[in-house]
């Protein structure tokens, strides 16, 4: 791997859609995967994926199984996805809509969609620390639970209800920890 976050794009065939959409997204300076939509192929990849681009020209149904297998990735390992086809409906109903980020619809401009999944992948990927405001009377214990866990996620540390909510006034954790 080249130090560069990853975006996989899986394609039911590899015809200009894939090939114009991994240009785009290496102009912002992604390592863009491209694959077929084939389980033994889908199996033999590894990786961290920042997202996972699927787009398909005919009805998902044809792809039960391949779809279910990259439905299981996606939630296993918390890959947002991005479907481009023509079977939206199919699709919300495989994939659970925390996992599915967004449909866009044929024909697309493939420049903006590009743009699109940066803007996600800048503000909520993984290299994201998640901020979690911790609130509790003890000294002791918000430091315990700071040292348990800083190495993934932004802790915020308020040993008062007045101090967390002068904190909340201004800004938006993406959990709270009471006590």
């Amino acid at each position: 791997m080249s130090g560069k976050q990853e975006i996989m794009i899986v394609a039911e065939n590899s015809g200009f859609f894939p090939s114009a959409m991994s240009e785009q997204l290496t102009a912002y300076g992604y390592n863009v995967i491209i694959t077929e939509l084939e389980v033994q192929k889908l199996f033999d990849l590894s990786g961290e994926y920042e997202a996972l681009l699927l787009y398909m020209e005919n009805d998902a149904k044809g792809y039960a199984q391949e779809l279910l297998y990259l439905r299981d990735k996606a939630v296993e390992d918390n890959i947002p996805v991005f479907y481009i086809g023509e079977d939206p409906e199919g699709i919300r109903e495989l994939l659970p809509t925390h996992i599915l980020r967004e449909v866009f619809k044929r024909p697309i401009n493939v420049k903006e969609a590009a743009k699109d999944i940066d803007d996600y992948v800048k503000t909520n990927g993984r290299h994201v620390k998640k901020k979690i405001l911790v609130v509790d009377d003890s000294g002791a214990m918000l430091r315990s639970v700071k040292g348990w866990l800083e190495d993934k996620y932004q802790v915020i540390l308020a040993n008062s209800g007045a101090m967390a909510i002068k904190y909340l006034a201004t800004n938006r954790p993406d959990l709270v920890l009471l006590d």
